[in-house]
């Protein structure tokens, strides 16, 4: 057992390694992940700026309670509130399209890149070519959200922790397991859109077979990489807490945070933002990878071993 996860984790720091050689090999990889890093801070800009338009929109009054405790109640315009949710939706699909064409990009510069194919090695012509299946992906987005909706609404359940709800625990099960197994049988997705052009539901299909027809029934190698991003999430955390410790309090009853702890955590949040990009971007480099081996028992870009290994 313990073996096993030894030689998992081994694994992944190889594959890691491998795919940041061939990102080092082609520094375009590092301005794509800056692309990446960028679009993520755009769409939690967004967020913030719905979640702020409504709790400013949002007319709120002191209510009493039984216990003579006060509380806070707020009311919003329906109109406004739909305002709110449409602007919520139109982000969230805006994300969800442009990841997708990042992915499909960063796979088709991998392609000529691990192929050697200098003729292709260009973005401009990944952008042109994925641009080129933008109806498929859109497609394929709105699916993919769709059916994200259909699981939360069969896992949502009763909230209430007070009461506990056999069904409800069995509705939570069913939605993890629905979920797991359709990021699985989608693993492969972009790419399939990438270099078959074919539509959401061939692709779908497409991406199913491979993943079947070649790695049977691993459930852990869709997260081969979980384990960067938590290490990543744990330090800024860490950070985080080492710097709430330098937090004093004012005369005035406000908080002064000093200057030099809010630079260095400023710089420690961009560092792992970029760095989160670039576990990204190599990941959709390993996928591009995975889709030529399971396609063709082509072995580019990594080491066969690895690439059998991981989805043993």
């Amino acid at each position: 057992m313990l073996e096993a996860f030894y030689n998992r984790i081994k694994n992944g720091f190889a594959i890691m390694l491998q795919a940041f050689q061939l990102m080092h090999q082609h520094k375009t990889f590092y301005w794509l992940a800056l692309l990446l890093m960028g679009s993520y801070a755009a769409i939690l800009s967004a967020l913030s700026s719905c979640f702020f338009y409504f709790i400013t929109s949002t007319v709120w009054h002191h209510v009493t309670t039984g216990t003579n405790n006060i509380a806070y109640e707020g009311t919003i315009d329906p109109t406004l509130f739909m305002r709110i949710l449409g602007m919520l939706l139109i982000t969230l699909f805006i994300h969800a399209l442009w990841k997708n064409i990042l992915e499909i990009t960063v796979s088709t510069y991998a392609a000529a890149a691990m192929h050697n194919d200098y003729a292709q090695l260009s973005v401009g012509r990944a952008f042109i070519r994925t641009f080129s299946a933008l109806w498929h992906i859109v497609c394929w987005v709105l699916l993919n959200i769709t059916i994200g909706f259909v699981i939360s609404a069969v896992s949502g359940g009763n909230n209430n922790q007070k009461n506990f709800s056999l069904l409800d625990a069995l509705r939570q099960m069913l939605g993890s397991i629905l979920s797991m197994a359709w990021s699985i049988c989608t693993f492969l997705v972009p790419q399939v859109i990438a270099f078959e052009g074919t539509g959401a539901i061939n692709s779908i299909k497409n991406s199913f077979n491979l993943i079947k027809q070649t790695f049977g029934e691993s459930l852990s190698a869709n997260f081969i990489f979980s384990a960067f991003y938590s290490a990543i999430g744990l330090m800024v955390g860490l950070c985080a807490f080492l710097c709430s410790l330098f937090i004093v309090p004012s005369p005035t009853g406000s908080l002064h945070f000093p200057l030099i702890p809010s630079v260095l955590f400023v710089l420690v949040l961009l560092g792992a933002a970029f760095t989160i990009a670039a576990i990204t971007v190599a990941r959709m480099i390993f996928k591009t990878s995975i889709y030529f081996y399971a396609k063709n028992k082509e072995c580019i870009g990594f080491d066969a071993s690895l690439i059998s290994q991981s989805f043993r």
